[in-house]
């Protein structure tokens, strides 16, 4: 079963603060891979497009994102809010941790208005784990679409 944290709270964010965060599975197992699936949903879109480089993703606020290990699966906007779903690419061997991003760099050059519009945000992780053996799953896509 697993384990969940409240996570972080920061108050009086002010232009290029780094704000420590790090969403993490830990494969438990002593025997058993796992596919993992981690979903990051992020309020406050709204006032986060008006500051992030046009054109830009919302996720480049995340720090320390490993692209050479994590597919992002999908994007999907809901109201004011924008979930991100990554698979870890290769499975999670038993004893080993995945650490999604380290941090949020809050962009540098914002005024005060905009860091108005961002004071409520909220970056909520979820993460899933499911066996590795016996699925006939190659990847975690497929993995994951067996069981929802």
């Amino acid at each position: 079963e697993g384990e969940s944290t409240l996570g972080n709270t920061y108050d009086n964010i002010v232009p290029n603060a780094y704000l420590p965060k790090d969403p993490t599975v830990i494969n438990k197992s002593s025997v058993e891979p796992q596919w993992i699936r981690m979903s990051v949903t992020v309020n406050n879109v709204t006032g986060w497009s008006a500051i992030v480089k046009e054109g830009a993703d919302l996720s480049d606020i995340f720090d320390g994102f490993k692209a050479g290990d994590w597919e992002l699966a999908s994007k999907e906007a809901k109201g004011d809010s924008l979930t991100y779903t990554y698979y870890l690419k290769e499975p999670l061997q038993p004893g080993s941790t995945a650490t999604l991003f380290k941090g949020i760099q809050i962009p540098k050059d914002i005024n005060v208005a905009q860091a108005a519009a961002i004071a409520d945000t909220t970056v909520s992780v979820s993460a899933d784990a499911i066996q590795y053996n016996g699925l006939g799953a190659t990847t975690p896509k497929d993995a994951f679409a067996k069981f929802g």
